[in-house]
């Protein structure tokens, strides 16, 4: 299964049609799209009907941006009706053998104790609903937030998880602490832009990094760095994207991307970006 995996729009209207276009040109055909939020209420009705001449499910979280910062509950609302259109928030979804679980974002970056525990009840009770189904083996976890130590790098996160010489940690225990425990397949998140359009495979689950469509260039433009993800479940690789470059090419490392450079983004930097749940522990 393909799964074209996107987020942080933040509002940005004139990033629907780029996107749309950007699939279309680069002939992509994936069998669902999964948003990991930050669509931005404003917008995002407009996007998902967009969306739906692709004749694919479309599965979505809420990011800090819709329920914070562009929130219009009514759009919400109109945004759920939408036929093949899928929220996560409730409960899980399923397609071919997978089981889609996902949690919107809750809060603007980290938690205090009182959510982190919270968050980690929600999803302790979505995966144990899909856990007595034997048929369904494999689950895919939506979120908006990262998961504590894996791609959760940004420039300043005051008040939130940790520090260490790679910088601030934006990410979530009670999620790292989910992924431990049920070891889904895959884990599809947001939020921390500086990790965007980073992928990897560690232990059980592939972690990837979708951020994010608004990504801006160094002279302010929007459309032609903005990154979205394939995910390839059969192959078990992550292939990002730029939105303008049609040009397939191959890092040194060997990942294949569509980025404007000739280095993956998991290779600009010398971090080990994930970090052992048992040294987050000792944070």
């Amino acid at each position: 299964m393909e799964i074209l995996a996107f987020s942080d729009l933040h509002g940005n209207r004139e990033l629907i049609d780029l996107f749309v276009n950007s699939v279309i040109a680069k002939r992509l055909n994936p069998d669902i799209f999964v948003c990991a939020g930050d669509i931005g209420d404003s917008i995002i009705v407009e996007l998902l009907k967009k969306m739906l001449q692709f004749r694919k499910p479309i599965f979505y979280v809420l990011g800090n941006h819709e329920l914070l910062l562009d929130n219009d509950p009514k759009e919400e609302k109109k945004a759920e009706r939408l036929a093949n259109v899928f929220h996560l928030k409730d409960k899980p979804q399923f397609f071919e053998d997978f089981a889609l679980v996902g949690q919107d974002a809750w809060t603007d970056f980290a938690d205090d104790r009182k959510i982190d525990k919270l968050r980690y009840e929600d999803l302790l009770h979505k995966f144990r609903r899909i856990s007595t189904d034997e048929s369904r083996k494999d689950a895919i976890l939506v979120t908006h937030h990262a998961p504590s130590g894996v791609f959760d790098k940004g420039i300043s996160y005051p008040d939130h998880s940790w520090e260490d010489k790679d910088g601030m940690h934006g990410g979530s225990y009670s999620i790292r602490k989910i992924v431990e425990e049920f070891k889904p397949a895959i884990h599809i998140f947001a939020h921390c832009h500086s990790d965007g359009g980073k992928w990897r495979l560690f232990g059980d689950t592939m972690f990837a990094n979708v951020c994010h469509l608004e990504r801006e260039t160094r002279d302010g433009r929007i459309g032609i760095n903005g990154s979205f993800m394939i995910i390839d479940t059969d192959k078990r690789i992550c292939i990002p994207h730029h939105l303008s470059n049609l040009t397939k090419k191959v890092c040194t490392c060997g990942a294949v991307h569509y980025l404007n450079y000739n280095r993956c983004f998991n290779c600009y930097e010398n971090g080990r970006g994930i970090i052992d749940f048992s040294e987050i522990k000792k944070q």
